[in-house]
């Protein structure tokens, strides 16, 4: 019987706490029972196992950087729109590191819903990349190196590796103009 007052809203808000301050890999059954003061098999009368509650935290994590970047370049296109989509990612890969990390998991999820976000991101990049008038196969490796690019820019800040006198926007958002330049040169 499910506790009165525990539900999957309840569940996966707890689970990203854990996620954004420990990692993705801290959230266990165990660790989520602690936090919501209950016993672990409580949490069974909600999900049937930790990869369901994974999948959800993923799922999150990919909705919601998709409303953040799509806002970001809303009314924008070109280099304009590259370089708010980039500083944006960077932002929510740093604000929220746990959901983040959730959605850069490998996707051989079953959930549509994850599948169908990771296709809308990769859509909105190939739009993005549009005004560049790229063949198909180049703007797919294009979008496979911006993701690159940001990631690393997010990872390495994330890991304090990054300890010159420059802040890591500026130096993402030169990186990302550089990279328009040879665009522009190529097409």
């Amino acid at each position: 019987m499910p506790r009165v007052g525990l539900d999957k809203t309840k569940i996966i808000q707890a689970a990203i706490a854990i996620a954004n301050e420990h990692g993705i890999e801290q959230v266990s059954i165990a660790s989520l029972a602690k936090n919501l003061g209950v016993r672990p098999p409580s949490l069974y009368n909600h999900f049937k196992s930790l990869m369901e509650i994974r999948t959800q935290i993923a799922r999150e994590g990919m909705q919601r950087l998709e409303e953040t970047l799509l806002r970001s370049v809303a009314g924008k296109s070109g280099e304009d729109a590259l370089l708010h989509f980039s500083k944006q990612y960077l932002l929510f890969a740093n604000d929220h590191p746990g959901l983040y990390e959730a959605t850069i998991q490998p996707m051989n999820t079953p959930d549509k819903v994850v599948k169908e976000t990771s296709k809308n991101m990769i859509d909105l990049l190939i739009q993005l990349l549009a005004t560049f008038s790229l063949e198909e196969e180049n703007a797919l490796h294009l979008v496979r190196g911006l993701r690159s690019i940001v990631h690393g820019f997010a990872s390495l800040q994330r890991a304090d590796g990054f300890q010159m006198n420059f802040k890591v926007e500026e130096s993402l958002l030169y990186t990302i103009q550089i990279l328009c330049k040879g665009i522009k040169q190529e097409t």
